[in-house]
């Protein structure tokens, strides 16, 4: 049982690893359509819309070359981009309820 905990962390360790690259773009993006007064819902629907076209994005063009050390880990990129898009959502949430109460 020890051991496992283990591995979720460092598997979780590596997921962030890769949402670091993206939490620019996710913290702007929450912003953007925060201002426009946009509903929690309707940021989060297009946030997955988002992801989906990053996902297949990098399935279909040779982008995937990026994705080789994930994959020699153990991670999909379908289990990697569900993933980071759950940490988002997460991170998404606790923002726009900080905005809203700072605004």
């Amino acid at each position: 049982m020890r051991l496992s905990f283990f591995i979720r962390m460092k598997q979780l360790k590596i997921i962030f690893a890769f949402y670091n690259s993206l939490i620019l773009w996710s913290i702007i993006l929450t912003v953007i359509l925060f201002v426009i007064n946009t509903s929690m819902v309707s940021i989060l629907i297009t946030k997955l819309l988002l992801t989906v076209f990053l996902w297949y994005y990098t399935n279909e063009i040779s982008v995937q070359k990026k994705l080789i050390f994930y994959k020699n880990i153990g991670f999909s990129s379908s289990r990697l981009y569900a993933s980071t898009f759950v940490i988002d959502a997460c991170i998404t949430y606790i923002s726009f309820q900080l905005l809203r109460l700072i605004l």
